[in-house]
């Protein structure tokens, strides 16, 4: 999958003698495609003359030519950075832009200067290291695992041609973009690192000039959820939640949610994983049901709290990516994320696999609670007790035990002749029970 996606994606580009690299990506609605590289691979010329302009692709370790139609260009002086905006192109593969993170490792894929020589087996190359700094709010410095230069040739000869290539952060079988390489470290290639300009920084500039998003989780909608989401429930439950889907894309988006919580939607944080579809279902799922409950819920945000007569609880809604039981997750983020845990919290956890056991009764939190209350409260000079203070009444459910209860309600012999609006109202105040009751 790697291979293939860089073949599409990662491309070399001449102009006027000069060469460097680029990467292809579509707008989030694919409307349009664009080239982005570095600005100086082009001479810094502001009129461009697109007929000049040479894209090859790597396939198969040849370099084939590739047609673009160029519509318009944006030049980011500051930055060293062109966009150039082109017909929508269909063999892109969809992918993400994402805010890298100190210690990411990437993946940095261009055609250097030392391959371009027909002799060579292959062009492009893929240069592996770690991003180990953030000099200011737009440069990323990474730092390469192996050395730029050679015994024929040195760093700056070497890697002049990765100029405009793409910096990819690759989780498991997906590569996320994170910055666009624009200069060695030092203007000699004495160090083994390069600068790159952040995506995000790229892309707001992209933002303001053409009103346009890169594809980001944070810029979509519930809309593309829905489906997946829903596909778990039969009828008649599927409709009432169906039902609720356009007060929720019409009041939620993943932005907003973001804007709220930051990267704490997923476990361990991470600005990567809140990219996986599979958080973004929980959430609809969760917001469904939140929903069916009261639709003050999603036009207020009052899905981030459980209210009743004597006081509010705070809600968590987290995925867990390295975890599949409740009591493992629990004892990971009670010993290293304790400060984000509010009294009384009710945490509704979806897992890559679904435990037995769906819920964490007060006596199993209060045993796990226990057994590393004292680590905490040295590590956070406090007592044993406040610890198990702020904890006490913490209520721990997997989101498929709500599932769970909601499809055992539609399926009791009492409501089976219900339908549509009444059984809606019913199912809404059986939710009211179970969470009140978490």
């Amino acid at each position: 999958m790697e291979t293939d996606f860089y073949d599409k994606v990662v491309v070399k580009v001449k102009y006027k003698g000069s060469e460097g690299s680029g990467i292809l990506i579509s707008d989030i609605e694919n409307n349009n495609s664009y080239l982005i590289s570095a600005w100086h691979c082009f001479y810094k010329q502001h009129d461009i003359d697109y007929r000049e302009i040479e894209i090859y692709r790597q396939e198969k370790n040849e370099l084939k030519p590739v047609c673009l139609n160029y519509k318009d260009k944006i030049i980011i002086e500051q930055t060293d950075i062109i966009i150039l905006e082109l017909d929508y192109l269909e063999d892109i593969p969809q992918y993400q832009i994402v805010c890298p993170e100190l210690r990411d490792q990437v993946a940095f894929v261009g055609f250097p200067n030392g391959l371009k020589d027909k002799e060579c087996m292959t062009h492009r190359y893929i240069n592996r290291g770690e991003i180990n700094d953030f000099p200011n709010e737009f440069i990323i410095q990474v730092n390469s695992e192996r050395d730029f230069d050679t015994y024929s040739s040195d760093a700056k000869q070497n890697m002049s041609g990765y100029s405009g290539c793409g910096i990819f952060i690759e989780s498991k079988t997906i590569s996320y973009l994170c910055g666009i390489i624009t200069e060695l470290g030092s203007e000699e290639g004495l160090f083994s690192f390069v600068n790159g300009i952040s995506i995000i920084d790229i892309e707001d500039k992209l933002y303001q000039v053409k009103n346009i998003h890169l594809p980001n989780a944070k810029w979509g909608s519930f809309e593309k959820f829905i489906e997946s989401t829903l596909s778990i429930f039969e009828e008649p439950l599927a409709n009432i939640c169906s039902v609720q889907i356009p007060e929720i894309v019409e009041n939620v988006t993943p932005d907003s949610i973001l804007e709220h919580c930051g990267n704490k939607i997923v476990w361990p944080y991470s600005n990567k994983s809140i990219q996986k579809q599979e958080v973004w279902e929980e959430w609809l799922l969760y917001l469904i049901i939140r929903c069916i409950e009261s639709r003050d819920n999603v036009r207020n945000e009052g899905f981030y709290i459980i209210k009743n007569e004597e006081k509010n609880r705070k809600v968590k809604v987290l995925y867990a990516t390295n975890h599949i039981t409740l009591p493992e997750f629990l004892k990971d983020y009670l010993g290293n994320a304790y400060q984000d845990i509010s009294p009384g919290q009710i945490m509704i956890i979806k897992t890559e696999r679904t435990p037995a056991a769906k819920r964490l009764p007060k006596q199993k939190i209060k045993n796990i609670v226990s057994n590393i209350s004292s680590t905490i409260g040295k590590e956070n000079h406090l007592y044993i007790d406040d610890v198990e203070a702020n904890i006490s009444e913490m209520s721990v459910i997997h989101i498929d035990a709500l599932v769970d209860e909601m499809i055992n309600f539609t399926e009791q012999e009492e409501n089976e002749e219900l339908r549509g609006q009444e059984l809606a109202k019913k199912l809404g105040e059986r939710i009211v029970e179970v969470l009140y009751g978490i």
